[in-house]
């Protein structure tokens, strides 16, 4: 069974669309909502289709707090304002089957017919394929014994994604598959294109330089 794990922080706007999709999807799966304390309407409309956990607010937190109340063998992590293409949750169980693959992620698709999406998503296929770095946006998956051998996500404020995708390619064979975990563009349509683009490279770049995420979170705001 995979246990789908959504960390949630006042998205009511878009959960109830995104649980409703995950809703449809085929085979024996949960969907557990780990809510970092919302001031919103979010978690009555949690509770209506989830298994719902209250967090300390952080997405590396919530995410570990709820992988640990997971049944599934399989843990796979999506954002709120993510949904997958039909028949995503097979693929991952066959992928699974293979004991020498321990993890990986979906491919990513960003819900815009805009270009230059077409190039974001290129890119970041091209990164998961050839360095096994996955962000959080491109649904990774992940065998849940494996992750509790690692520990969990590292605490971070930021690019805890990226740290745990570091440590989860020394453990084993990791795979990109090609059915597509959908994205909402409101990140890049309310801060700009371009703008959000170059924040998110600095960020990568400063952090492969060794700044440390706790400072780097500082030029990084979420859009809710």
């Amino acid at each position: 069974m995979i246990s789908i794990i959504l960390p949630v922080y006042n998205e009511e706007p878009i959960l109830e669309k995104t649980l409703r999709r995950l809703n449809e999807q085929k085979g024996p799966y949960e969907v557990i909502v780990a809510d970092g304390g919302s001031q919103d309407g979010g978690v009555a409309i949690a509770r209506r289709y989830a298994r719902t956990l209250s967090t300390p607010k952080g997405r590396a937190i919530q995410m570990n707090r709820a992988a640990q109340e997971a049944k599934g063998e399989t843990l796979l992590f999506l954002h709120a304002d993510s949904w997958l293409e039909g028949g995503a949750l097979e693929a991952i169980e066959k992928t699974m089957q293979t004991q020498r693959v321990i993890g990986g992620c979906l491919t990513q698709k960003i819900e815009s017919s805009h270009p230059f999406y077409r190039f974001l998503e290129a890119s970041g296929s091209l990164r998961a394929k050839l360095l096994h770095l996955f962000y959080g946006d491109q649904g990774i998956f992940v065998r849940k014994e494996i992750f509790d051998k690692l520990g969990g996500y590292p605490p971070l404020p930021l690019l805890e994604d990226l740290g745990f995708s570091q440590r989860l390619r020394r453990e084993g064979r990791t795979v990109i598959l090609p059915k597509r975990v959908f994205t909402s563009a409101r990140r890049w349509e309310k801060k700009g294109k371009l703008r959000t683009s170059l924040c998110n490279l600095a960020i990568i770049l400063l952090y492969g330089f060794g700044a440390k995420p706790q400072k780097l979170a500082r030029f990084y705001s979420d859009v809710r």
